[in-house]
């Protein structure tokens, strides 16, 4: 069994399986932290996808150790392979996963009457102020396009508190088309919402 270990750790898959455990763990961190948001401050973000996201972190987790635990044991694959390549591939999507769910952990919208504060997947903050909007633009019923003097920033139909986000437009006038609309018959779905139209 030691000999196995150390033939794992002097192959890149050793080090895959590190980092997977290491991203695996931190996206329970974030899963299960709760995050004070600045009072006054209404949240838009996804919610649900980061939900139904971290459902397959664990999951892709545990298939990779089962299939790490077959490779330690010297368990061949049904042509008689050995299971390398099996936990690369588990091990590349865990990290698209695990990253996946970063991005809809962090990636999210604060706002308030006054300002608009967008966080990117480095949790990097932009502020930007109603009176910055230049024009929205509603694509396909599926995505707002805030295009603003600062620069420009997006919004999904499927995101938490959008629609109040869209009212607060229309209440300052920073939008000619009517969005009420928006997002309305397009099905977003979670593990743990089922089946939900907007």
């Amino acid at each position: 069994m030691l000999e196995r270990i150390n033939d794992l750790f002097n192959k890149p898959i050793g080090y895959l399986i590190i980092i997977g455990t290491i991203l695996m763990f931190y996206c329970t961190f974030l899963n299960f932290k709760k995050e004070r948001k600045p009072r006054g401050y209404i949240e838009v973000s996804e919610i649900y996808q980061k939900s139904s996201v971290y459902f397959f972190v664990p999951v892709i987790f545990f298939i990779n150790m089962v299939f790490t635990i077959l490779y330690l044991y010297d368990i061949k694959d049904t042509d008689g392979n050995s299971l390398d390549g099996h936990i690369i591939v588990i091990s590349l999507v865990l990290f698209y996963e695990c990253l996946t769910f970063i991005y809809c952990n962090n990636n999210k919208i604060l706002f308030n009457e006054n300002e608009i504060r967008v966080y990117d997947f480095f949790k990097k903050v932009k502020v930007y102020y109603w009176e910055d909007i230049v024009s929205v633009k509603n694509k396909k019923n599926e995505v707002l396009i805030i295009k603003t003097t600062k620069g420009n920033f997006k919004i999904q139909y499927s995101w938490e508190n959008v629609e109040k986000f869209s009212k607060i437009l229309q209440e300052k006038n920073l939008v000619q088309e009517d969005l009420s609309k928006f997002g309305k018959g397009k099905a977003m779905v979670s593990i743990w919402k089922g089946i939900k139209y907007k």
